[in-house]
C-alpha cells in the first residue's frame, strides 16, 4: 500500500513505475519496513528530485532510479551493499552520490549516463565493480579509491584525473589492485577472466589478500595447491606484506614454509625466488634456537 500526497510519494516495496504514479512527484521516503528496492520501481519518474533511503536497504535493483533526469543528489544509507545494473542510469542532473562504507559491489552501466556527475569517491569496502559503472559520464573527471590503513583509518587510494573513457577506467581499477579474474577462482588454479563488455566485472583483489592472508594462511595455501606461476604471481604480489614475514614458531620466512609443501609447484618457488629474492631471508637466531631445542627433545626421548 502506498501513500501519495501532492508531491509525496511513500515506498512500501514493489514495482510502481507501471502504475503511472510517478507524475508530478518530487520527493519519495522508502518506509523502513522495506529490505530492498525493487526493479524499475521509480524508472522514469523524471519530476523526482529527493529520495530518502532508510538503513534497512541493503541492494538496490536494475532500473529503480533510471531516466529519473531531475535527481541532483542522492545518499546511499549505510546498510547497503549492492548497486545493480541501471540503477542510476541516465539521470542527467544527478551531481552528487555518497556511497557508503559498507558497499561491496557496483554492476554494469550503474550511473551510465550520468552526465552532469563530476566527481566519485569508491568506499574501501568494495570488492567488484563493472568497468562501465560510470559509462557516459562525460563530466566526471575524479575518482577517488578509498583504502583502509593497518590503524582502521581512511586514506585515498588513488584520486585522480580521468579521461572521458572505458580504457581510462579500467587502467584506474588495475592501478589500484583490481583484477579481471575472481580471485577465489585464482586460488582454485581457474581463470574466470570475463570477456564480454557487457559483463566486465573488475574484482578488488588487494582487500581479498589482505581478507585471506592474515598470518600468511593465502601463502601457504597458494603452494599447497601447487597453482603455476601465472596464478601464484598474482596472490603474492598482491599479498606483498606476508612474503616477507617470519614465522616465530621456526625462524623461516612464510614463503619458504609454503614453497616446502610436497605438492608446490616448482616452477612458481623458482620464479618467486627469482622475482622476490628478499624473501629468502631468515631468522638465524631464532632458526639456531629451535634446531637446539629439538635436538634436546631428541636426545630427551633417546633418539
Amino acid at each position: 500500500m502506498e501513500e501519495q500526497s501532492n508531491a509525496y510519494y511513500v515506498y512500501r516495496g514493489g514495482r510502481t513505475s507501471s502504475h503511472g504514479i510517478g507524475v508530478g512527484v518530487h520527493t519519495v521516503e522508502v518506509d523502513r519496513s522495506v529490505t530492498f528496492i525493487e526493479d524499475d520501481a521509480f524508472c522514469r519518474w523524471r519530476g523526482l528530485r529527493c529520495i530518502r533511503i532508510p538503513d534497512t536497504i541493503t541492494r538496490i535493483d536494475w532500473c529503480a532510479f533510471k531516466h529519473c533526469t531531475s535527481l541532483t543528489s542522492v545518499t546511499l544509507p549505510p546498510s547497503l551493499t549492492t548497486i545493480a545494473e541501471n540503477v542510476f542510469a541516465h539521470c542527467t542532473s544527478l551531481t552528487d552520490v555518497k556511497l557508503p562504507a559498507s558497499l561491496t559491489s557496483i554492476h554494469s552501466y550503474a550511473f551510465d549516463g550520468c552526465t552532469s556527475l563530476t566527481d566519485v569517491t569508491l568506499p574501501a569496502s568494495l570488492t567488484s565493480i563493472c568497468s562501465h559503472a560510470f559509462e557516459g559520464c562525460t563530466s566526471l573527471v575524479s575518482v577517488t579509491l578509498e583504502s583502509k590503513t593497518t590503524n582502521g583509518t581512511a586514506s585515498t587510494f588513488i584520486n585522480t584525473t580521468m579521461e572521458n573513457s572505458t580504457d581510462c577506467f579500467k587502467k584506474i581499477l588495475v592501478e589500484a589492485g583490481f583484477s579481471r579474474e575472481n580471485p577465489n577462482d585464482i586460488l582454485n588454479g581457474q581463470k574466470t577472466y570475463q570477456y564480454s563488455e557487457e559483463d566486465c566485472m573488475y574484482y578488488n583483489l588487494n582487500r581479498w589478500a589482505r581478507t585471506r592472508g592474515a598470518n600468511g594462511k593465502l601463502l601457504v595455501t597458494a603452494a599447497r595447491k601447487s597453482l603455476k606461476w601465472k596464478y601464484t604471481k598474482q596472490i603474492f604480489t598482491a599479498n606483498m606484506p606476508a612474503i616477507y614475514q617470519i614465522d616465530s614458531l621456526s625462524g623461516l620466512p612464510l614463503f619458504m614454509l609454503a614453497a616446502a609443501g610436497p605438492t608446490s609447484d616448482i616452477e612458481s618457488v623458482y620464479n618467486l625466488l627469482k622475482e622476490f629474492p628478499g624473501s629468502i631471508s631468515f631468522n638465524e637466531s631464532k632458526l639456531s634456537e629451535n634446531i637446539s631445542s629439538q635436538s634436546k627433545r631428541k636426545r630427551k626421548r633417546g633418539c
